[in-house]
């Protein structure tokens, strides 16, 4: 640390270079201020006041607070051990007395301005001084909750706060200490079970009959699963054993989609590495599958007790090893070059009962092994004669795995290598039903899940329900008979073909927060809980609203969100109000909100959180409709992606600045298509 070092006397005090800093014949208001005031002066000279003592009359009021430096006192160890240990305590002089005067007033008497010490140049060095106040502390708190990293807090926290003089060991220690009273005296794993919960998690669990303490636990994130199903063909899983705070045996199954990225897909926590575990968690895999593709290749460690598992849960799929104990045993031979009975033992029991799970053994040992299959393409003497022929490799010479490119489930391999015939007869029958005059009111029937093909995805638009509920105040008029949704027509020509699903709700000025607690997968009669829990956002980043929207519009925001009733419709002051109410819905749920409307389209981003893989990124669109309705829409991938407000810009944190980073080109072909739509024709006055 460096310091400013003042000259010392005889007496081993040294010379204050600012005598008198502290002499004032200031009344203080209150304790607080008089507080604030020493500690501050004392900060711009280099060292830190803290309390000493404080005394109390009678009746309970405090009449008398006492000054001392931090480095004041002597330090008493109640520890037995004799090691000597360093301490910052000088038994330094240094001291100031408080008085209360009356009607809660306060002066200032000096009582040594003297220390025995040097002055601090920067206070990073002074705990006291790394200290968070009450509003950084909750700001911690809040970023922390959006999984924000401790550096991003530091930098946050840095920037809100010049003076601040905290290192990221105080983000650490205040995050352990979040955790701590959060957990509330709970354990760990019960911890982690209430998570699960609260967060939507897919779990299943085994306790023990007669102790009812947990067994074995499985845990996968249903946008994980959707990955899966669209990428089912390859499963690594990896063992970890004791390693984590539960103490017991960690399972992590991982799969990879066809660019070689890996993504998460379940953990399981088990009491025993035995084959009935493995296949209970596997089993519990299997369940979530849902009839799509079995995996086709496993890659694991050498866990014999895994491997049996997965032979018996996975029957059809292909068993590797993973390439790491090849290149440990490469590394053991060269220590055990004169040990040739133990690399004997080695090969014979370790390695040859194994080698057909290692692809990479026979590779390049055998002509053309391996050559076919590594990569899903055609061997070297094929791939040259299509070269040679100037014709390109068929589609079908390539591997499935390797051709899949966007993220809808996999149903069986034939099915994703439908053919050009296929696809031609699938947009046939689609284009009769579609054309097939019909008389009579729509059916009211909730459309199925749709499997998006190439011919079908952007130009067949469902619709989960009409309905016609006072359309004076909200209109969701029934139009035509169609499969085309009336409601498609009423935004930019841009958006038509991407609209693939069109989910109407009850018009009674709840509307908005209808289409979103739909989007949530809540009943769209929750539409109360959603204007609760913005509220709460309101309430809690008070502070950043007020700089946002001004003093009068959060007031405006706070009672339009103030509606409870279900008995009546909701008055035209509590409807749905833009900007701000879309601002606090992406905050609040860390989505993406775009609201989609003809005379304007929006998306509104998460301004306080880190963003997560682009491929994790939860994307809600609403339309609004007849000037006085809002609907959810369901968009068909590579949308047009609306203009991002101002709000992002301007208000949100450093690091929230990589959300918009994937749709760079997407917005600028929204840009493109709204120059291109734009008209220019003459009027006339007459």
């Amino acid at each position: 640390m460096d310091n400013n070092v003042h000259p010392i006397n005889s007496a081993g005090v040294y010379r204050n270079p600012h005598p008198n800093a502290f002499s004032t014949d200031m009344v203080f208001s209150s304790r607080q201020e008089l507080t604030k005031w020493v500690r501050n002066i004392a900060s711009s000279l280099g060292f830190i006041i803290v309390v000493k003592r404080s005394r109390r009359d009678s009746d309970g009021d405090e009449y008398e607070v006492v000054f001392q430096c931090d480095c004041g006192g002597m330090y008493r160890s109640n520890k037995t051990s004799s090691k000597h240990t360093g301490t910052k305590k000088t038994n330094c002089p240094f001291g100031l007395v408080g008085k209360n005067l009356g009607d809660d007033r306060w002066n200032l008497i000096v009582k040594c301005e003297e220390h025995n010490h040097d002055f601090a140049l920067h206070l990073e060095g002074k705990a006291y001084a790394r200290r968070l106040s009450e509003s950084q502390a909750q700001l911690v708190k809040d970023l922390s909750a959006n999984n924000v990293k401790p550096r991003d807090i530091l930098s946050t926290i840095k920037q809100q706060y010049p003076d601040n003089v905290s290192t990221s060991k105080t983000i650490y220690n205040q995050c352990q200490k979040i955790r701590l009273t959060k957990n509330a005296g709970r354990t760990p794993i019960q911890v982690l079970m209430s998570f699960l919960q609260e967060e939507g998690y897919v779990f299943y669990h085994r306790a023990n009959d007669s102790t009812n303490e947990l067994e074995d636990l499985f845990f996968a994130h249903p946008r994980s699963l959707e990955i899966w199903r669209a990428f089912p063909h390859v499963l690594l899983m990896d063992a970890t054993y004791r390693t984590n705070m539960f103490d017991m045996p960690l399972l992590e199954i991982v799969g990879v989609t066809s660019t070689n990225k890996t993504f998460c897909i379940a953990f399981v926590l088990t009491h025993k590495e035995k084959i009935p575990n493995y296949s209970w968690a596997l089993n519990c895999l299997l369940s979530l599958s849902e009839g799509y593709l079995f995996p086709r290749v496993i890659v694991t460690d050498r866990e014999l007790a895994l491997m049996k598992a997965c032979s018996t849960v996975f029957p059809g799929a292909k068993r590797l090893l993973c390439e790491i104990y090849l290149s440990n045993f490469a590394q053991l031979e060269v220590v055990l070059l004169n040990y040739p009975a133990v690399l004997g033992y080695l090969n014979d029991i370790w390695l040859i009962p194994y080698k057909g799970m290692f692809v990479s053994v026979w590779t390049d040992k055998l002509l053309h092994f391996g050559n076919r299959t590594s990569y899903g393409l055609p061997c070297g003497h094929e791939q040259m004669s299509y070269s040679n022929k100037g014709h390109p490799i068929p589609i079908d010479s390539i591997d499935v795995f390797w051709r899949k490119l966007d993220l809808s489930s996999c149903q069986t391999v034939e099915d994703d290598d439908i053919d050009c015939e296929d696809e031609v007869k699938n947009f046939t029958e689609e284009f009769k039903k579609q054309s097939r005059p019909t008389h009579g009111e729509p059916s009211f029937t909730t459309q199925g899940p749709l499997r998006r093909s190439a011919s079908n995805a952007s130009t067949f638009v469902g619709f989960d329900k009409m309905s016609n509920q006072d359309p004076a105040r909200h209109s969701s008029f029934t139009g035509k008979n169609s499969n085309v949704h009336p409601y498609v027509n009423q935004f930019l020509e841009m958006f038509h073909r991407y609209i693939t699903h069109v989910h109407d709700v009850i018009g009674d000025g709840n509307c908005g927060f209808r289409a979103i607690a739909v989007w949530m997968g809540l009943h769209e009669d929750a539409w109360p809980t959603i204007r609760f829990q913005l509220m709460e956002e309101l309430n809690t980043y008070k502070t950043e609203y007020l700089e946002m929207f001004g003093g009068e519009d959060w007031n405006t925001t706070y009672n339009t969100l103030n509606f409870f009733r279900t008995d009546e419709a909701a008055p035209y002051d509590h409807w749905f109000s833009m900007p701000e109410i879309p601002v606090l819905m992406a905050c609040k749920y860390n989505v993406i909100l775009h609201v989609i409307a003809m005379s304007g389209s929006l998306t509104y981003l998460p301004l306080r959180s880190a963003p997560p893989p682009w491929y994790q990124h939860v994307v809600y669109t609403i339309g609004f409709v007849n000037r006085n309705h809002y609907a959810k829409l369901v968009f068909a991938e590579g949308y047009p992606f609306p203009t991002i407000t101002s709000h992002f810009f301007r208000f949100s944190y450093p690091c929230a600045a990589g959300w918009a980073t994937p749709y760079t080109d997407r917005i600028q072909k929204y840009n493109h298509l709204l120059r291109v739509n734009c008209t220019t024709d003459n009027i006339i006055l007459e």
